[in-house]
């Protein structure tokens, strides 16, 4: 299964997040791992909530449309509200 080259996940936010089924949500952030490579993308879904979408489900990266696609059977993990 071909997930996209990390790298290019740096420069994600504010990009689209397309799931077979269509439209998921935006990007809000990419996360790096321990070896600060990107590891995951911080997603706010069509309802408002957030979500982390894991590297290793991203098929590609569409620049010039400024879009993310996911591989089919994608799963966001839930992301709490932020805490202090």
């Amino acid at each position: 299964m071909a997930t996209v080259q990390r790298e290019r996940l740096i420069e994600c936010d504010g990009f689209r997040v397309e799931a077979p089924r269509g439209l998921l949500g935006w990007v809000e952030e990419t996360w790096l791992g321990s070896d600060a490579e990107p590891a995951a993308l911080a997603v706010r879904t069509l309802d408002g909530q957030r979500g982390l979408l894991l590297a290793d489900d991203i098929v590609s990266v569409l620049g010039d449309e400024e879009t993310v696609v996911l591989q089919q059977g994608t799963r966001l993990l839930e992301l709490g509200s932020p805490r202090l």
